[in-house]
């Protein structure tokens, strides 16, 4: 089994690098961004020839979390594009929650992804998703003003799913979140999650829902289970105000480390503990 794994600042040049290697048709297993303890950040990307790529996806992992849920598809919408925007605090882990769904397929099946990136000023995470769509070749689109939304809708008219970025600046900047407010009325997403880190205060969490319903919050998402494994914080807010839970997140594994919250699309709080519980054990 041809598997390599290959490290160095930029995700394109490791691709190259693993495409002459192992051929042109070499097929990227995970990618993580790693940080040396005086600050330097780097890619660490493995990539398998075409023949070992399927037999590792034929073949049962014993990887704990994303063995012990796999993500639950989307239900099947071929026929309509699906727009699913993910919104937050900063430091909330959209970025990285974005690039784990669009690159496990487990979450869509064998739906073709697009991204979209309104975090137009922080220009740190607009460049992580630009290195994990690059090694994954799928397509970005960056808006940097309404005007040029029409366009990057029209690059992305045969993605089957669209996950949108967006910036992580507070509420309270209302000029800046009016642009992205507009943005996300022409967008109609389908989905918006607001994404909460477990440790979360509970006061905290509860100001900023509250503060996101005026972007049309239908779901919220949990991360950083493995950094908060005794808080249950985002799963109580759910509860408190009925709103589904359809992913978590446990760590900053790219692909990995995100699961269910349930069985499916149509998951209920109610089902949350169990699937932290499971998050927990596997950090």
């Amino acid at each position: 089994m041809k598997l390599e794994t290959y490290t160095g600042p930029r995700v394109p040049a490791l691709l190259a690098q693993a495409q002459a290697e192992l051929g042109s048709n070499a097929i990227v297993v995970h990618v993580h961004r790693r940080r040396l303890p005086n600050g330097f950040a780097y890619f660490e990307l493995t990539a398998a020839d075409e023949a070992s790529a399927l037999a590792l996806v034929s073949t049962p992992t014993p990887r704990p979390v994303e063995s012990a849920s796999e993500p639950a598809p989307v239900e099947e919408q071929r026929a309509v594009q699906q727009v699913i925007a993910l919104v937050g605090p900063t430091g909330s882990g959209k970025t990285t929650t974005v690039a784990k769904l669009a690159l496990n397929r487990a979450a869509f099946g064998n739906r073709k992804v697009g991204l979209l990136s309104l975090d137009t000023h922080r220009a740190g995470g607009a460049d992580q998703l630009k290195e994990y769509s690059s090694a994954a070749g799928i397509r970005l689109e960056r808006v940097f003003q309404l005007k040029d939304l029409a366009k990057a809708k029209r690059r992305l008219r045969k993605c089957e799913v669209v996950l949108v970025d967006t910036p992580g600046r507070g509420p309270a900047k209302h000029e800046e979140a009016s642009v992205v407010l507009e943005m996300l009325r022409e967008l109609a997403p389908h989905e918006i999650h607001l994404v909460l880190p477990e440790g979360m205060m509970s006061q905290h969490a509860e100001r900023i829902l509250g503060d996101y319903k005026w972007r049309g919050v239908t779901h919220l998402l949990a991360t950083k289970l493995d950094e908060y494994p005794g808080e249950r914080n985002v799963e109580a807010l759910a509860r408190a105000h009925d709103t589904p839970v359809r992913w978590v997140c446990a760590g900053q594994e790219v692909p990995g480390d995100l699961t269910s919250a349930s069985g499916g699309a149509s998951s209920t709080t109610a089902s949350l503990d169990d699937a932290l519980r499971r998050d927990v054990s596997a950090a």
